[in-house]
């Protein structure tokens, strides 16, 4: 299906409703440019990738920041060596 839809001043579009019936629309969207063209997917949260969300969230995402700090360091030293 496919539609022309007006651009506002603020560069915002509507989905038809159509469309949003039919792919049960999240309520975030990742926006993305590839080759030139305006990409919409449903955004991923926190709580649906982890299954949790606020701190325990935040507790996580510093987890993985550490881990992968330390693999990049780890590369850097075979790489000079």
């Amino acid at each position: 299906m496919q539609k022309i839809v007006p651009v506002s001043s603020k560069g915002q579009v509507v989905i038809p409703a159509k469309i949003r019936k039919k792919l049960g629309m999240p309520k975030t969207m990742l926006v993305r440019e590839e080759n030139g063209k305006v990409v919409l997917e449903p955004a991923i949260t926190f709580r649906d990738a982890f299954g949790t969300g606020g701190r325990e969230a935040a507790e996580i995402a510093v987890e993985i920041s550490k881990d992968r700090r330390k693999e990049v360091e780890s590369e850097r030293k075979k790489l000079s060596a």
